[in-house]
């Protein structure tokens, strides 16, 4: 297995693969800040969150392979595959114990990791994050195929560049709390052009059923106190929001918040998310 950095913050992992890295603050206690699955740029995107997180925690945040400079890698995109490639960042790091914060589809990324990395994993906290029961709800899925057909069939469409160029752009703006450069929102924007032709994210959009079928009934082992914060948006959108959260959790140190909101929580209310997140760490056994 091969492993280094080199000055771009890019992790050389197995089979020479790029992985862009961030590490933000100095704090005793380590958080694994995990983005969306579809975000040009975690690193840019979750930039508010780490302002409020790096005075007192070190902050690991990554690119996913086929985002931003992280490199595409044609292995199949399944929660095996995804976890590994999170897990070998954290191990060339040295990081053994650390909290992790996962949004939207990244907490199945963060259900399995917790379950395969139990003795690592010392808390979880999932914002909106979604649940392998969610799949079942028609809507849903009605939504989801919508996007994977738009995306799949329209993607080399220059007007649907144009589209998706702008609204990476518009998405940042909804930032309550964090002024983005103009090179920030250069770069998520053409970073999101690049991923309409991105193999690495075509995979995984191949196998979503797959992803959450991996987790039908499986939950947080008692051991880990988990925190969730979820949106009154997604509550009234996907029938049972809160219990199908409620039904992951079996420490008696876990909690739900649910904030009025739209599905950005991380975007429109990030001091209050940091603040919440801050407290349920602290309040937690040492």
């Amino acid at each position: 297995m091969q492993h280094c950095i080199d000055s771009y913050g890019n992790v050389v992992t197995h089979d020479y693969n790029r992985i862009k890295i961030s590490v933000s603050g100095s704090g005793q206690k380590i958080i694994l800040l995990l983005g969306r699955k579809t975000s040009p740029s975690s690193i840019i995107e979750l930039k508010p969150l780490i302002h409020f997180l790096e005075d007192k925690y070190t902050v690991v945040t990554m690119n996913y392979l086929g985002s931003d400079s992280s490199d595409n890698y044609h292995s199949m995109r399944t929660l095996e595959n995804i976890t590994s490639e999170i897990h070998e960042v954290m191990e060339l790091l040295g990081y053994t114990n650390y909290i992790v914060i996962s949004l939207a589809f990244a907490g199945l990324y963060s259900l399995y990791y917790a379950n395969k990395y139990s003795d690592e994993v010392t808390a979880v906290v999932g914002i909106d994050s979604f649940v392998a029961e969610q799949r079942n709800n028609k809507r849903h899925e009605e939504n989801v195929k919508f996007v994977q057909d738009m995306w799949l069939n329209f993607r080399h469409s220059r007007f649907i560049q144009r589209i998706v160029e702008k609204a990476a752009s518009q998405y940042l703006k909804k930032s309550k709390s964090y002024i983005y450069s103009k090179e920030e929102i250069e770069t998520y924007s053409n970073n999101a052009i690049y991923m309409l032709e991105n193999m690495t994210l075509l995979d995984e959009y191949k196998c979503p059923d797959e992803n959450f079928e991996t987790l039908n009934h499986v939950s947080f082992h008692d051991n880990i106190p988990v925190l969730f914060i979820l949106s009154s948006h997604r509550s009234r959108i996907i029938r049972g929001w809160y219990d199908l959260h409620k039904k992951l959790l079996r420490s008696n140190n876990s909690k739900i918040i649910t904030l009025k909101s739209s599905k950005n929580l991380h975007l429109t209310h990030t001091e209050k998310i940091a603040k919440e997140i801050d407290e349920f760490i602290c309040s937690l056994k040492q």
